[in-house]
């Protein structure tokens, strides 16, 4: 095989799984058969990379809705006072890909960045459309995280397609596919795949990590949790089985002859005269 056979098989391997061909012969299987939901479907399920397939599909679906587009993005960089000193974009059309050619896809996904506000916003537009089949599908709207990725995939293929470009045709004088080139090539792009590994390894065990903290944490939380509920039982415990408190006299007493309650109370009544209905002998005449 030759080198850019071999660039092509990885640029498909990364984008669409070790089985390309079958995810190509699927899809060309749904449009001969007018299965356009299916379809859609069956690119959506490649993530950022087949949404954004889909709203390109459906932009470039009719002319009036091409040159509607066009129409927005001038109208969008017209009102746009901080673009006087760059290139206009307007007129630049989205690319649509195919899965056989994995560099339409990059292409695709480069014109998209270039376009991402035009699009956000024309998609927005859309949106209040009361026609459903005048509006993108929910499914198909690209988020933040969806850009970000695509940001991430167009740097990944990016030297696959410069290295594609340099080595494709016959060789010339000392460059352009001579054996050299092909070589320092393929440990080019091997260095940058594994560069970009390694940063997803980092980030996943980073992730991991976090997580793995945040469990711990919780768990030390309830370990407290529990212990704070034991030790405030205790202490209730504790209140309701204590002792009873021996009534004693103030320091400012101590010393004197205290005569206790239940004596005192005994003298008085004792004290008192009887008030029950005695005969009064000396009250008789």
């Amino acid at each position: 095989r030759c080198f850019g056979h071999i660039l092509n098989l990885v640029a498909q391997a990364f984008l669409y799984g070790d089985d390309a061909a079958s995810f190509e012969l699927q899809s060309e299987a749904y449009g001969m058969l007018e299965r356009v939901e299916e379809d859609l479907e069956h690119w959506r399920a490649k993530g950022p990379v087949g949404k954004l397939h889909n709203i390109v599909k459906f932009i470039l679906a009719s002319p009036q809705r091409t040159e509607a587009f066009k129409a927005h993005a001038r109208e969008q960089e017209e009102a746009d006072i901080y673009k006087l000193a760059e290139e206009s974009t307007a007129e630049l059309e989205v690319i649509q890909n195919n899965a056989t050619r994995w560099n339409s896809t990059y292409m695709m996904i480069e014109r998209a960045l270039i376009k991402q506000s035009e699009l956000n916003s024309f998609i927005q537009d859309l949106g209040l459309e009361a026609d459903a089949s005048k509006r993108v599908p929910a499914a198909d709207i690209l988020t933040s995280d969806d850009w970000k990725a695509l940001r991430e995939v167009s740097h990944i293929l990016e030297p696959i397609y410069n290295m594609t470009m340099r080595t494709q045709g016959w060789g010339t004088s000392g460059g352009h596919g001579r054996l050299w080139e092909v070589m320092t090539g393929m440990e080019y792009i091997l260095e940058h795949l594994e560069d970009w590994k390694l940063l997803y390894e980092d980030e996943t065990a980073n992730h991991a990590t976090e997580e793995r903290r945040r469990a711990q944490g919780e768990e030390l939380e309830s370990v407290a949790d529990t212990k704070s509920m034991s030790a405030r039982l205790s202490v209730v415990g504790q209140t309701r089985e204590r002792p009873l408190r021996q009534s004693r006299l103030p320091s400012r007493l101590q010393g004197f002859e205290i005569t206790p309650l239940h004596r005192r109370r005994e003298t008085v009544l004792s004290a008192c005269p009887s008030t029950s209905p005695l005969f009064n002998e000396g009250a008789l005449p």
